[in-house]
């Protein structure tokens, strides 16, 4: 799978655009919300989401890359790469544990950080929505919320209106 995603000035390796694809399908296939995140210093991936079964409310994708993240990272510039826009809990959490950028691709409706926080906060990370989502993406969002029938609390990200810049 040939995965091409530029994140605004940043172009970010297709290879991490396909780590992220490839944590939210198998995410898919154990019965799980579809979303990653992964965490790089550099070029480097440093952290990700892991694929645990969530057992809290709490475990959301950006959450759980950030808590196995190596403390030894500290003082690294760190960047974060999310399939959906992080939550204010999870951006509290990014910004504890210094990373300085976070890029996403669909934004989050209604319980989205860009509703509460300016995109260029004075302090904190950055957060930067790519417009350019990979089609597979949208696709594995897509069977979540046909197979769970409680509807996904995500449901409104997958709108295409959404979706375009």
């Amino acid at each position: 799978m040939e995965i091409d995603v530029q994140y605004g000035r940043h172009p970010v390796k297709s290879e991490h655009a396909l780590i992220l694809i490839e944590l939210a399908e198998e995410l898919l296939k154990v019965g799980e919300l579809p979303i990653a995140a992964v965490v790089l210093s550099g070029d480097q991936v440093v952290s990700c989401t892991q694929l645990a079964r969530r057992r809290s409310r709490l475990d959301h994708a950006e959450l759980v890359a950030l808590k196995t993240l190596d403390i030894a990272t500290d003082g690294e510039e760190l960047t974060m790469l999310s399939t959906v826009e992080p939550c204010l809990m999870c951006y509290g959490a990014a910004w504890i544990s210094s990373i300085r950028r976070i890029d996403y691709w669909l934004r989050a409706a209604g319980d989205g950080v860009s509703a509460v926080i300016p995109t260029r906060p004075d302090r904190g990370p950055v957060l930067h929505r790519d417009p350019g989502v990979p089609t597979e993406q949208m696709e594995l969002l897509r069977t979540y919320n046909r197979l769970d029938g409680r509807r996904s609390t995500y449901a409104g990200s997958l709108l295409l209106a959404n979706c375009v810049a």
